[in-house]
């Protein structure tokens, strides 16, 4: 036991400090040069013995000075040279048994032992290859030898095959080892590289959640960002939409009108860009908005969102058209906030390239079973090498634009299962065609698209409403336009002081931000629906935060939704068709 330890240890000699990689290489040389010493002095000190043959016993005692020398190198610490010296003696071997003593068996076998070690202590490509190579001639020369007798072999003086028996055995033994180190080596590749590929698998896994992590992060923030930039436009458009309004009622000059066009353009160019930005995070995330339709009145569809962009497009003194063709059916059922994104794009991108004074068409008919509506402009057309790219992601006509909206459009028509085709000639303007699939229906399950009512005196009593925000911008436009509609206005910064308002007042309609500083939007309409007194008082809930995954949020729903920023038409509709809604829940007498 004990001598097999040092044996054990001598065959680490000279691995410490080595690097794992190496490692392996020192022990191979080590053992097979321990094993052909110990092979050589035993067995060719019997075999001379017994054949009184000097020259063996030299050439044997050789040979475990040579293999006992490379251990000790390697306690040098000189790796390389052992190995190559270890290479080297034994093709010498190879040229000696097969050339100078015509056992060419032997030296097939040997050359056979060379070729495996040579894989397992030679590192580079190029140094296996040339190793191989020098053992491959020396078994190629030792054939022709025996074929040509050029060199005259010395053959061994062996009568009883002794020394040929016995080297057979002895070459057997060391290929044996030289398999076994091979396996071994294979396995230890195998563990080592199914050890890399679990910790590869706990890094991708790790960093998939930090990425995930961060991708939430990163989605709150553009949702937070987008929150407060749409607060502030939203208070410009309404109060916008009030200014032009009351303008408009003193007969003042069109100058001032159209100062006023200009700024809520931009409130709208703003806003279009940030929904366009939050779009393209939701695309990239995989996250986009997967369709949901519902039954609503496609006609009053299209004329308030006719109504709505004319306020982007009176910057610029351009008319937007509605076409309706006659076969297009008054209630469809499809996906209209997908659809009004993709087309209020499509309008955005036609008022910015139309010069001034100019028109924008909205088209809408039937295409082969498909409804097909088209946004014309008069702009100066897209270059014929720009259209196959125009809906890729920042491609541009011009200077003008992120390339950010035609990208979104191609997506958002294709999540609802239809296509877009464009027309364009320089100088003529451009026609952009979305061809989506649609059901007739033949009345409305969503109120929200119904036609609004625009009376300014809903109800014959006093109507209170009540205005639920933390934005003092917003809460001001609200109470401006409400105070115009004859509205009685109540005002809370929270969550908490809304409900204990609503409580005390009783209001006839509530506008609720979704996100406030003390409880959420969803917590505050929530409460509102499981208290008695005010479980009937119609709610409309007001969002900077854009997408069906908000609206999915609320338990149970409210009886609308505004975006923001909204226009002063949408606010006033949804307010009056609101207040109506709750006369009617309230038993209150409305007017005519």
């Amino acid at each position: 036991m004990q001598l097999l330890k040092r044996l054990s240890a001598l065959t680490r000699t000279g691995t410490d400090g080595v690097p794992s990689e190496f490692e392996d290489q020192v022990i191979v040389v080590n053992t097979l040069s321990l094993m052909t010493a110990l092979l050589a002095g035993t067995i060719g000190t019997g075999i001379a013995i017994e054949l009184r043959d000097l020259s063996i016993f030299v050439a044997a005692w050789l040979e475990v000075l040579f293999f006992s020398g490379f251990i000790l190198i390697n306690y040098y610490h000189r790796h390389m040279t052992a190995a190559m010296a270890f290479l080297t003696v034994h093709n010498i071997g190879i040229l000696y048994f097969g050339v100078w003593k015509g056992m060419v068996i032997e030296e097939e076998m040997l050359t056979v032992f060379l070729i495996i070690t040579s894989l397992l202590i030679l590192k580079s490509v190029w140094q296996i290859s040339i190793s191989i190579a020098i053992s491959c001639t020396g078994l190629a020369l030792a054939k022709i030898n025996q074929r040509t007798n050029f060199i005259t072999s010395e053959k061994v003086r062996d009568p009883g095959n002794l020394f040929h028996d016995w080297g057979m055995i002895a070459l057997f033994i060391l290929i044996i080892t030289a398999i076994g180190f091979f396996k071994k080596y294979v396995v230890n590749l195998i563990e080592k590289l199914k050890k890399i590929n679990e910790s590869l698998d706990l890094l991708v896994r790790q960093r998939t959640v930090e990425l995930e992590k961060a991708n939430q992060n990163l989605n709150l923030f553009f949702r937070a960002i987008a929150h407060d930039i749409n607060d502030e436009l939203s208070a410009q458009l309404a109060m916008g939409g009030q200014i032009a309004t009351e303008i408009s009622a003193s007969h003042q000059y069109s100058r001032l009108q159209q100062l006023v066009a200009v700024q809520n353009a931009a409130s709208i160019r703003a806003s279009s860009l940030v929904g366009n930005i939050l779009d393209l995070r939701r695309i990239e995330a995989g996250e986009f908005d997967a369709p949901k339709n519902t039954t609503g009145d496609l006609k009053a569809w299209s004329y308030n969102l006719v109504e709505a962009m004319q306020f982007n497009a009176n910057s610029k003194l351009i008319k937007i058209v509605l076409i309706l063709e006659q076969e297009v059916p008054q209630f469809i059922d499809t996906d209209f906030l997908l659809l009004e994104k993709a087309v209020k794009n499509l309008l955005g991108n036609a008022i910015k390239f139309t010069r001034e004074c100019g028109l924008v068409t909205l088209s809408i008919s039937l295409c082969a079973g498909d409804l097909c509506l088209e946004v014309t402009d008069q702009g100066q057309g897209i270059k014929a090498e720009k259209q196959q790219k125009i809906f890729d992601l920042y491609v541009t006509e011009g200077q003008q634009g992120t390339g950010l909206g035609l990208h979104i459009v191609k997506r958002t028509i294709e999540t609802l299962g239809g296509q877009i085709e464009l027309e364009s000639e320089q100088g003529m303007g451009s026609t952009f065609r979305l061809l989506i699939p649609f059901k007739f229906a033949e009345h409305i399950t969503d109120t929200r698209m119904s036609a609004p009512q625009f009376s300014n005196s809903p109800v014959e009593t006093k109507v209170s409403v009540l205005v639920i925000d933390d934005n003092d911008l917003a809460r001001t436009s609200s109470r401006l336009i409400l105070s115009s509609l004859d509205y009685e206005v109540l005002l809370a910064t929270g969550g908490w002081e809304g409900l204990d308002i609503a409580k005390k007042q009783l209001p006839n309609l509530i506008i609720l931000d979704s996100n406030l500083p003390d409880i959420s939007g969803k917590e505050v309409l929530s409460r509102l629906r499981s208290d008695p007194q005010l479980r009937n008082i119609p709610v409309l809930v007001a969002t900077g935060d854009r997408g069906k995954d908000i609206i999915k949020q609320f338990h149970p729903a409210p009886d609308d939704f505004l975006f923001k920023p909204f226009t002063n038409l949408e606010f006033v509709g949804s307010i009056n068709r609101l207040v109506k809604l709750g006369a009617l829940k309230n038993n209150i007498p409305t007017s005519s």
